[in-house]
């Protein structure tokens, strides 16, 4: 990935960056997979959610840091600005690295594939239930202690959460990942007829601090709620987080369309609705681990469906782009209004997930995750005496 950055810094030949942009969207996804598993490869299922957010805070926090920089360097050397991916390039020598003083053993494989039970604690492989099927407490009991093989593919396919997990990922980026650029373009003077007006009165070297502001702005607030959500999951469900989060990017797309309309395209006031871009941006980032943890605990199959989740993602990340970027040429308010009516279906599909562990539905449907997890450790401590 390092190689990848470094590329652009030496040639703008089109048959050149093509295939390196190819290149560099595999490996990505191949990291954000890569990450997860390992993470719950070295801390296993209970402690999952907590170090799920450790990660994504500092993802954030690393990108606030990295774009620091790159706003500095951009800003001193614009407009020549091919040194920013030797930033981004240096990030990556110094993630290389750290990978290396990783422990060789200290990664569990089968937690990895998530076959550990949260409540048992023993590592089983079980089969996800195809039509949201109940499971009693006295039946997890016993098939706890009998192994049974990891699903298969087509399991997977014939659980509808897992399928409408997928929709629902698919959705909120529709939704999500056409509006930052967008923006962008609307802030740095570089789309609408107002902002160009705007940009007359300074020069594209702000318009372009005031574009990575957009990003830092979004880093920051990410970090914040990523780091609150293993304590904010004690009082609440993942489905009623899912709901907040996502329900953020509605007013988010809407006020930013008003905003153009009303405010003469405020740069003060469109950074402001970044507020929200963060919220949603680190539930979906922390939902996108825990939540696909849960729908396939036990199965054996976590890293095939986190890459499978990634895959929409980024299938969803390209297609908004190209579409909502051809609509925008003829209105951007129409544009963030489209992605405010993705926004509305999202909430729409949340509302119909059903957020269960194969293995102990129903306190996880009643309380929160953290909950079921405090029962599952009392019922196992009660056992024992």
């Amino acid at each position: 990935m390092t190689a990848v950055n470094l590329v652009i810094m030496f040639t703008d030949n089109i048959a050149i960056l093509i295939p390196r942009a190819l290149v560099g969207g595999a490996l990505g996804s191949a990291i954000k997979c890569g990450f997860s598993s390992i993470t719950l490869g070295i801390v296993g299922p209970r402690l999952f959610d907590e170090w799920a957010a450790k990660g994504e805070s500092a993802n954030h926090v690393g990108s606030v840091i990295a774009l620091l920089i790159a706003g500095i360097v951009a800003f001193l050397y614009f407009p020549d600005v091919y040194f920013l991916f030797a930033v981004f390039g240096a990030f990556g020598v110094v993630g290389v690295v750290s990978v290396l003083f990783v422990p060789n053993g200290v990664i569990d494989y089968n937690r990895a594939r998530n076959k550990e039970s949260k409540g048992s604690g023993k590592t089983t492989a079980r089969a996800v239930p195809s039509s949201g099927e109940a499971t009693s407490p006295c039946s997890v009991a016993s098939s706890s202690k009998r192994s049974v093989q990891t699903v298969t593919h087509v399991e997977l396919l014939r659980n509808k959460n897992l399928v409408l997990w997928h929709v629902i990922i698919f959705m909120w980026h529709m939704s999500n990942s056409p509006v930052l650029p967008l923006l962008g373009q609307v802030i740095s003077g570089t789309g609408t007829t107002v902002s160009r007006r705007l940009s007359a009165a300074s020069s594209d070297r702000e318009g372009m601090l005031w574009a990575c502001g957009l990003i830092v702005i979004c880093n920051l607030v990410s970090a914040v709620v990523a780091a609150c959500t293993n304590a904010m999951i004690n009082y609440v469900s993942w489905k009623v987080l899912l709901f907040s989060g996502f329900l953020c990017q509605v007013p988010r797309t809407v006020g930013i369309a008003l905003i153009m309309r009303f405010a003469n395209s405020n740069r003060i006031l469109l950074s402001v609705t970044q507020i929200l871009d963060g919220v949603s941006a680190a539930v979906n980032g922390m939902s996108c681990m825990v939540v696909t943890g849960i729908l396939t605990e036990g199965s054996g199959r976590f890293g095939v469906v986190t890459g499978s989740i990634n895959m929409v993602w980024a299938a969803a990340a390209g297609i908004s782009n190209i579409s909502i970027g051809f609509l925008a040429d003829q209105s951007y308010e129409a544009a963030f209004y489209t992605c405010g009516g993705f926004g509305v279906m999202t909430l729409i599909l949340v509302m119909m997930l059903k957020i269960e562990s194969i293995y102990d539905k129903d306190p996880l449907d009643r309380f929160s995750i953290s909950t079921g997890i405090r029962l599952a450790r009392k019922t196992s401590s009660h056992s024992l005496s």
